[in-house]
């Protein structure tokens, strides 16, 4: 019952991560938990009452009078002890189970029939079965070269066509279900330690983290440079997935009045935007979990938070009467935004 608790539980774990920026999945998942513990909880009380009631005192006192019923010999090396735990010895009396009655206390005769039962008390079961579990080869560090394995090969199935994010949920699963694997095959064959768990609880985390990975982060990284030097050549908006990128606005001629728009939108890694100082600047910023730094403060003071939003309007460098205005909408998944004068 504890393994299969652990595997049940792994494998909800799994399951849940997975669904972490699904909200319809989520709300189905929980209505299913609450469905299926009040089945379970009606059905447990169902028996009870059905066990309770069901017999009536007269038929209770009758069976209680009953003599036992008969049983049959216990299979050699059974669960259950013996009903013949005082066996008759020679002189025809009995004594303690599997010594002589007058002889020494180390001199066991053993049952003059049947089997033998092992243990005789649970400590010594107990025991007895440690040993056993012991005594079996380990195979916990087949199942992390496994569930390594199948990470690398979950991951790289979907690496150059899916989202970094979906990606690594791939490979964790894949791992986690090795994990599981091990856990249900010690049950039997082998035996897997603590560590199996602890890694199994491991990956279960890296799945959470990266089911929170938004869908704009991809496997590759890369280094970008837009510069436009005219307004035609500015675009509605640049993307990358993930890397370092550096829009460079200062050499953009603007007309006194006018206004020009553009935005960029990465996955992850860091955003740099350069702007004219005699400007005016709207900013709309979004940042998932990372940090923005706007002119004037310092890029040495990092505070990393989740859900970073800065909407703004910054007036030209000293003052002065702005040239122009420049809107910008800069999104980012992951990672810092750094906007700072020409």
């Amino acid at each position: 019952p504890g393994l299969t608790a652990v595997l049940v539980a792994l494998v909800g774990c799994g399951l849940f991560l997975s669904m972490l920026n699904n909200g319809g999945v989520m709300y189905f998942s929980f209505m299913l938990t609450l469905a299926a513990a009040g089945a379970g909880y009606w059905s447990h009380h169902r028996r009870q009452a059905v066990s309770v009631g069901a017999v009536d005192p007269a038929t209770a006192q009758a069976v209680a009078d009953a003599p036992p019923e008969t049983k049959a010999p216990p299979t050699r090396g059974g669960p259950a002890p013996s009903w013949w735990r005082d066996p008759i010895v020679k002189d025809g009396t009995t004594g303690p189970l599997g010594f002589a009655a007058g002889s020494g206390a180390g001199s066991r005769t053993g049952y003059l029939w049947g089997p033998d039962d092992g243990p005789y008390d649970k400590a010594e079961a107990k025991a007895e079965r440690a040993r056993r579990v012991r005594d079996r080869a380990s195979i916990g560090g087949w199942a992390f070269l496994v569930a390594v394995a199948a990470a690398v090969v979950g991951a790289r199935a979907g690496w150059s066509s899916q989202p970094l994010g979906t990606s690594l949920e791939i490979g964790f699963a894949c791992a986690l279900g090795v994990f599981g694997l091990a856990l249900v095959i010690s049950s039997r064959w082998g035996r897997a330690g603590g560590g199996t768990v602890f890694l199994a609880l491991l990956t279960s985390g890296l799945l959470a983290g990266a089911a929170a990975l938004p869908d704009s982060v991809t496997p590759d990284w890369a280094r970008r440079t837009w510069a436009p030097t005219s307004v035609s050549s500015l675009r509605d908006g640049y993307e990358l997935g993930g890397g370092v990128a550096e829009l460079k606005l200062d050499r953009l001629p603007l007309e006194a009045g006018g206004t020009v728009s553009s935005g960029v939108e990465m996955g992850a890694g860091k955003l740099a935007v350069t702007v004219p100082r005699d400007a005016r600047v709207k900013l709309d910023i979004e940042v998932g979990i990372g940090d923005i730094w706007l002119p004037g403060e310092k890029t040495n003071n990092v505070d990393i938070g989740p859900g970073r939003e800065r909407k703004l309007t910054l007036g030209p460098a000293g003052g002065g009467k702005a040239e122009g205005t420049v809107s910008l909408k800069l999104e980012l998944g992951l990672g810092t935004v750094e906007v700072k004068r020409s």
